[in-house]
């Protein structure tokens, strides 16, 4: 099984998310066939009992989408705007030095 989903079959113009819940009930699904979204929410899965990997889709026999569950649909939100942090050059070596750290 692939760890994050960077070797889908599908163009990145293909790739699209659809996140599904209704108004009455609790939890939320999400069908996607992005990469990147695929590689976020596997971290939530193995970091979060509220993320559940269901179901990987293939085609051809490669894979090409992945279906999630969350118990609380409360945990996906919209945000209004990007929020940009202000770091200081200090801060950002600190960063950049964990960051290395955490690679090792």
């Amino acid at each position: 099984m692939l760890k994050g989903g960077e070797n889908l079959s599908l163009p990145t113009d293909e790739q699209e998310t659809v996140i599904q819940f209704d108004r009455n009930g609790s939890g939320a699904i999400i069908d996607t066939s992005d990469s990147k979204i695929i590689t976020k929410l596997e971290k939530l899965v193995n970091k979060s009992a509220n993320y559940h990997l269901d179901e990987i889709h293939y085609c051809k026999g490669e894979e090409v989408g992945r279906r999630y569950s969350v118990d609380d649909k409360k945990l996906i939100s919209f945000r209004s705007q990007k929020v940009k942090r202000n770091l200081t050059d200090e801060q950002k070596e600190k960063m950049a030095e964990r960051l290395r750290a955490s690679r090792v």
